[in-house]
């Protein structure tokens, strides 16, 4: 209800006016303090040369840690100044008195009796709210159950610092505030979902971290907004023993970046590594590789007539991504690594200063816990000071021998002049091979290990795989498989570029021989549209951060990279992730009942099989409609009225199209109308039109308030792929979904369109 007739108002403002006012104090308080921390700095750094220089660092690192906490608080009370809580739960402990307690994104306490002001989303006491009901209830924190007795749930709307909304919570309440945030409209960035996460996402969220988590959730399901919840809970609940940075979140491309951008710093979780897959090997392995574009393989079995071609395209990429290829790589590396140790004893003239098994004994016994080439460098270093220690022993040795020999001469040779004349050319010969030696020494180790090529990971992988031979041998491949291996590689070589699904084998060859500087390797990985993944690129960055604490999120419904991806989740346990817990997801909150239905009857109808189907929230809007298009005009007016829609009601518009080809066609027809719609590609990292032309391959994980699915000279067939397409394109939608067809509508559309009788 509104907040002026609860009952409680009056007494409901004057703690919002409270609660800003503390939070306004602390701000003021954190300011000045920074302030002191950033001059006590400067005046250590000043006295650095003046002072006794591990207590001016002692000094200067302190200062610095308190700095780096102050701007941390800064930046989260700031964020919450104009909506400091959204909901209050009242708990009474067994055997203690009742607590009111206002839940918010971040924690807040009195500074002089540590009472809580605003309690942290992700607290175990803050759980109630989410999952208890009124009555008794339990919770656990540290290992140890509370229990007690539950008498309020409220919520409230506040914006701007004003108290809009206040509302006492049961079940039907609940889903008022969770129907009004799913009718808001759609912008070109992530919300947060902290007041309205529910009981089933909830439980993801809080799910047990040092295992693996494998989440499938249907379209619409609040996935990535899961995933970045649970990495703001993990922060929260390992903040003494784990720093942000050492988390990870892989994203299919740069643009779905972008898109989660607003959302991380509201929940704290801003410090945390956002990459791609493909910009992390590049970043890891430290080469410039041009990647392909991440769908232009996809792009190119969309366009291929011949079903042969498909097929070996399709068998080339799978191999790819297999743990079989993993192993052609063990054995083939093996042998790579075999031929590193360098030949023969490590000699200083005649004398084996270390002998070819000691130097095999080191580099495949003792420093095994090493990549090879580290090891080679650690082999290095260690022999410096034991070489040269033995190298000294070699020439004191040679030059006792030539003393022996010179002390002869002087007692042997009677004859004065004849005597001085040896004593003087063997004292010369002496110097000259003891000079000849030491210098020979300086380069001993250098000129021993040049026999060590350093490889670069693209010249060992190429190796491999441009020679037909090696792959029948290591491989175990026929002539007709190892030609097209061959042929993946060379025509990407031809070009500089290097596709997709050589990155998880390159990534492999490097961390295999070079291994990863423990700062690079992340130690927590959360994998969104996880489905698009293979289990040679789970398995790589699994070895790699060494570490089950993974969260991977996806939708086999919309799998449309399974040819070389995941196929089912129990493949991925089976194959990389055994420990792992397994989640769903079945509710949508995305999209209207109407549009979800459309969606499901056109999975059922086609040719997929063993899809989630997803359940809708009971929300409601318009059903889908068909319009079928005769001219360029015709098609341009058709766009033209969706476009009117837009007002307060439906603000994001989307025109999605099969492929970027259609995408382009589709542009160029409107802008005969004088339409101009900017066309999202793989290659933008942002965008903020209000309405765009986008693939329907690259709409995944976005969402709009209106969706049009046009087709020009494309259709979606009954193919799984396809299929997967068009449900992709069908669940962008929140509120209104159009189809527009240039001529008759074919295809899948074809038959939805007979079905609607429109």
């Amino acid at each position: 209800m509104e907040a002026h007739e609860h009952p409680d108002f009056e007494q409901e403002k004057e703690r919002l006016a409270y609660t800003k006012a503390y939070i306004q104090a602390v701000l003021e308080q954190a300011e000045k303090n920074r302030s002191d921390f950033q001059g006590n700095i400067k005046e250590a750094l000043v006295e650095l040369d003046h002072l006794d220089s591990s207590l001016s660092w002692v000094n200067i690192l302190a200062n610095a840690s308190m700095l780096e906490m102050t701007q941390r608080n800064l930046r989260q009370l700031s964020y919450v100044q104009d909506r400091p809580y959204f909901s209050r739960i009242d708990f009474t402990p067994d055997g203690s008195e009742k607590e009111k307690l206002y839940i918010g994104k971040t924690s807040l306490y009195r500074k002089d009796n540590q009472q809580p002001i605003i309690v942290d989303w992700r607290s175990p006491i803050a759980n109630l709210y989410y999952e208890g009901q009124i009555g008794r209830v339990s919770y656990e924190a540290n290992g140890e159950t509370y229990t007690g007795d539950l008498s309020e749930k409220r919520q409230y709307v506040i914006d701007k610092g004003e108290l809009q909304e206040i509302r006492d919570i049961d079940i039907t309440a609940r889903d008022e505030m969770l129907q009004e945030s799913l009718t808001t409209n759609a912008d070109h960035r992530l919300k947060d979902i902290v007041s309205t996460i529910q009981e089933e996402q909830n439980r993801i969220i809080r799910a047990d971290m040092d295992r693996p988590l494998i989440v499938q959730g249907v379209a619409g399901s609040g996935k990535t907004t899961i995933a970045l919840h649970r990495v703001a809970f993990f922060i929260y609940t390992l903040a003494e023993s784990f720093k942000p940075e050492q988390m990870m979140i892989i994203a299919p491309n740069r643009l779905f970046l972008d898109y989660i951008s607003d959302v991380l710093p509201e929940l704290g979780v801003d410090e945390v590594q956002q990459t791609t897959f493909p910009d992390f090997v590049q970043q890891t392995i430290g080469a410039k590789l041009r990647f392909a574009n991440r769908d232009e393989k996809l792009t190119q079995l969309l366009a291929q007539q011949n079903q042969v071609s498909s097929q070996w395209t399709e068998w080339v990429a799978s191999y790819k991504g297999s743990l079989t290829f993993m192993q052609v790589l063990d054995r083939y590396l093996q042998d790579v690594i075999d031929e590193m140790v360098p030949k023969g004893d490590l000699t200083l003239e005649r004398f084996t200063i270390y002998s070819e098994q000691d130097i095999k004994h080191w580099f495949f016994d003792e420093y095994t816990y090493l990549p090879p080439y580290r090891r080679i460098e650690k082999m290095k270093n260690v022999l410096k000071k034991q070489a040269k220690r033995k190298a000294d022993e070699k020439i004191a040795q040679v030059s006792d021998v030539y003393d022996e020999k010179i002390e002869k001469v002087i007692y042997g040779i009677r004859d004065e002049t004849q005597r001085r004349q040896k004593v003087t050319t063997l004292s010369n010969k002496k110097d000259e091979h003891i000079e000849r030696l030491k210098n020979e020494a300086k380069k001993m180790l250098t000129t021993y290990f040049k026999q060590v090529k350093k490889h670069k990971v693209l010249d060992i992988y190429y190796d491999l795989m441009t020679d037909i031979e090696k792959l029948k041998t290591y491989g175990a491949v026929n002539d007709e498989e190892a030609k097209a291996l061959a042929m993946s590689v060379q025509e990407k070589k031809a070009k500089t570029s290097v596709q997709l699904e050589d990155a998880a084998p390159l990534l492999y060859i490097h961390h295999r021989l070079y291994g990863v500087e423990e700062e690079k390797a992340p130690k927590y990985l959360v994998i969104d549209e996880a489905q698009d993944y293979n289990s040679f690129e789970f398995a790589v960055l699994k070895g790699i951060c060494n570490s089950e604490k993974w969260t991977i999120l996806g939708d086999l419904t919309q799998g449309i990279h399974s040819y070389r991806g995941t196929k089912t989740w129990q493949q991925l346990m089976d194959d990389v992730f055994p420990n792992a817990e397994y989640a769903t997801l079945t509710q949508s909150y995305r999209t209207t009942v109407e549009i979800m239905t459309e969606a499901n009857n056109m999975l059922e109808r086609s040719e997929a099989e063993g899809y989630l189907l997803a359940q809708p929230v009971v929300r409601h809007d318009e059903r889908p409609s068909y319009e079928i298009a005769n001219t360029n005009q015709d098609f341009a007016v058709k766009v033209r009225d969706i476009l009117a829609l837009q007002g307060d009601t439906y603000q994001s518009f989307a025109i999605i199209g099969k492929t970027d080809q259609e995408c382009d066609k589709i542009a160029k027809r409107l802008k005969e109308d004088d339409i101009e719609i900017p066309v999202l590609s793989d290659q933008d990292e942002e965008f903020n039109e209000q309405c765009v032309i986008v693939p329907s391959y690259l709409a995944k994980g976005l969402e709009f308030d209106v969706v049009v699915i046009a087709t020009v000279d494309e259709s979606y067939s009954e193919n799984e792929l396809d299929t997967k397409l068009l449900y992709v394109a069908m669940t962008r939608a929140l509120h209104r979904l159009f189809f527009i067809s240039f001529g008759d509508m074919s295809g899948m559309l074809g038959q939805l369109f007979k079905q609607t009788g429109q």
